[in-house]
């Protein structure tokens, strides 16, 4: 796989990961025209708020572990 190829593939990537569809759904012309209409101000903008909420997610992720355990065994009891 080229560089090239390689990046579009990224870009898809990501693209359907912000959007939630699927690659087979998206033309990567589209995709392509996407990252281009967006510069790079905007996606450092973009992934500088995935960062952020990364640091929210796995506090939330901490907080709830034990809960989460804890009805995991309350079903694993159960079966």
């Amino acid at each position: 796989m080229n560089d090239q190829t390689r990046d579009m593939s990224v870009k898809k990537e990501t693209y359907c990961e912000m959007f939630g569809v699927e690659p087979n759904r998206v033309n990567d012309d589209f995709v392509k025209g996407f990252f281009v209409r967006h510069a790079e101000e905007h996606l450092e903008q973009l992934k500088s708020g995935y960062i952020q909420m990364a640091d929210i997610n796995a506090e939330i992720t901490h907080d709830f572990s034990s809960c989460e355990a804890d009805c995991e065994r309350r079903v694993l009891e159960q079966y």
